[in-house]
């Protein structure tokens, strides 16, 4: 790679492209951040991202890759992943349970915002309005739905990041969290998806009536059940699936709300979809019972 990039200079400098030097270094950096992200991945992240990012471009994966850095090369070689752009492989990673801010956190170089939960924030007053957060999440409030002119903040949450064991990166990387008969055959877990999670503050404001979150359904969800698991102060996890207006749709999930607390959306077989549930609740109970869940927004 050094000896390509070193060619790369060069040929930069013949053809007068103004300082070639910070393209090739730029270009080192981010071979450096991959290298990185590899050393993290283990063989059952391999197979979890290989699985969303073959239904997200419609491809079919050979047999041959097994490793990170099979599955990162071959992702460059398409495309994929581009010099300076992360963005496809985190979103692939929320959809398959991994945690990007964790695998980013420490890597010299990765911009700000791709080692924290993505924040949108808006003032929207009687007229209505929109908080989005691009490509992850937007909050659709209609006219009369607020009284007042309220500062409205949208925020992903890393749930991967609470679930995962000390040593891992991904949501079933400390499983079975000590559920004891809540636990499910890990053979079920690899079959679960995840839409970003997403927390509405309003910061006191209450609404007069519902508001829409949209999100985007993982790539291979097709078939699968929608799952929503909403976040109370005190008391735990929920499942409000069947409780809570929802619409799905090929690529997108719309969510009507009248309040708001985090909340988890994930995808899970039909046929499973009860046994999941409880499982799920059981295991984001019992991390964060007894915190104010915002300090695992900031």
């Amino acid at each position: 790679i050094d000896d390509a990039l070193k060619a790369l200079e060069e040929t930069l400098t013949t053809m007068g492209r103004a300082d070639p030097a910070k393209v090739v270094r730029r270009m080192l950096g981010f071979q450096e951040m991959l290298r990185s992200v590899k050393t993290l991945l283990d063989e059952r992240d391999v197979r979890a991202l290989l699985r969303v990012w073959s239904a997200r471009t419609g491809k079919g994966r050979g047999p041959d890759i097994k490793t990170p850095d099979d599955l990162l090369q071959a992702m460059m070689r398409e495309g994929y992943i581009t010099t300076g752009d992360l963005g496809s492989l985190e979103k692939d990673m929320v959809a398959a349970g991994i945690s990007f801010s964790v695998i980013v956190r420490d890597i010299p170089g990765v911009p700000d915002e791709l080692q924290h939960p993505k924040t949108a924030e808006v003032s929207i007053g009687q007229t209505g309005g929109e908080v989005e957060i691009p490509g992850f999440a937007k909050l659709s409030v209609p006219p009369g739905a607020l009284q007042h002119d309220t500062t409205v903040t949208v925020s992903t949450l890393d749930v991967p990041g609470i679930l995962r064991g000390p040593e891992g990166v991904s949501w079933t990387s400390g499983y079975p969290w000590s559920l004891d008969d809540a636990a499910c055959p890990r053979e079920l877990l690899d079959k679960v998806l995840f839409s970003p999670a997403v927390d509405v503050n309003l910061h006191g404001a209450r609404l007069s009536g519902p508001v829409e979150l949209q999100t985007w359904r993982p790539p291979g969800s097709e078939g699968m059940t929608c799952l929503l698991l909403k976040h109370y102060d005190g008391e735990g996890w929920m499942d409000i699936t069947a409780s809570t207006p929802h619409h799905i749709d090929s690529d997108v999930v719309s969510v009507s709300m009248l309040s708001f607390s985090p909340l988890s959306i994930l995808w899970t077989p039909v046929k499973k979809v009860v046994e999941v549930g409880k499982m799920m609740v059981a295991a984001l109970s019992s991390r964060t019972l007894n915190c104010w869940f915002s300090s695992y927004v900031h």
